[in-house]
């Protein structure tokens, strides 16, 4: 059974020449296609953005484990 994915329909203007090189670069034959990676790439960046800003705030926090007690 494949999960329903839920999806939202839009009405955009969007800048012709971009879209164009987007389709062009990343080799997507739609708008739709183009829109959708670059919004997981838009959330991959953003998320990658918080784990950074989350090792800048342990920055001088010892966060080493102590696997003296691992059996391996």
């Amino acid at each position: 059974m494949t999960p329903t994915r839920k999806t939202t329909r839009l009405r955009i203007t969007l800048n012709d020449e971009l879209l164009a090189e987007a389709m062009q670069l990343t080799g997507r034959s739609t708008t739709r296609e183009v829109i959708e990676q670059s919004l997981q790439l838009l959330v991959q960046v953003k998320r990658q953005e918080r784990l950074r800003d989350a090792r800048g705030f342990l920055k001088g926090i010892d966060t080493s484990i102590d696997r003296s007690d691992d059996p391996r």
